[in-house]
């Protein structure tokens, strides 16, 4: 499954660690596409928690569209859930930060980002644009004790990429099989064979 859905759903596995070490925690659902919700968010953790030093940005929506069907709707949606839901994040807690001058922030990025990939042009777009986010803020914040960083994972097993995955392994599983005794009498009569001159 993907970082931010096995987050979600093991969201109590992680309150139980933490206060099993004596750290308070709390579970805060929200609408990242809805500034008004993260507002609200980030105000509620401060208020049962304190200040916020920490923050990881993981949340991402990942559908598979082929080019000529992403319409301006889920083109928007791609880059309001993966690009523009951290920046609402990232602006909501970083006057703190400034304040305290110490912070973190960690972006679940893609090497799609820098790869990019059929049928997620909208998904690669919006991670390139995060990771110019995350350079931008490392540089800007930097002076104030704040670090952003990106971590860009590769293929990460859930039912969309596996769906994708399955045939390309069936491929290089034919492509890797052993050769038969003709095929590497064959190589090898053909890689001793002596150069052709003009």
């Amino acid at each position: 499954m993907g970082l931010g859905q096995g987050i979600s759903t093991y969201g109590h596995v992680f309150l139980t660690a933490f206060e099993r070490d004596g750290s308070p925690g709390i579970a805060a659902n929200a609408d990242l596409t809805d500034p008004g919700a993260v507002q609200t968010m980030v105000e509620l953790v401060r208020a049962e928690i304190g200040p916020i030093d920490i923050l990881v940005n993981n949340a991402g929506s990942y559908p598979r569209v082929p080019w000529q069907d992403t319409d301006e709707a889920a083109w928007s949606y791609s880059l309001d859930v993966n690009l523009t839901a951290p920046y609402r994040t990232c602006h909501a807690v970083t006057p703190g930060m400034i304040e305290r001058r110490w912070g973190r922030i960690v972006n679940i990025g893609s090497v799609n980002a820098r790869a990019g990939r059929t049928n997620l042009v909208a998904y690669s777009t919006a991670k390139a644009g995060l990771l110019g986010l995350t350079r931008s803020l490392a540089r800007e914040l930097g002076p104030y004790g704040v670090c952003v960083n990106t971590v860009m994972p590769g293929a990460i097993q859930l039912e969309a990429e596996n769906a994708v995955l399955r045939p390309r392994r069936r491929w290089l599983a034919g492509a890797l099989r052993p050769s038969t005794s003709k095929e590497t009498d064959r190589n090898d009569r053909t890689s001793t064979r002596p150069p052709r001159h003009r």
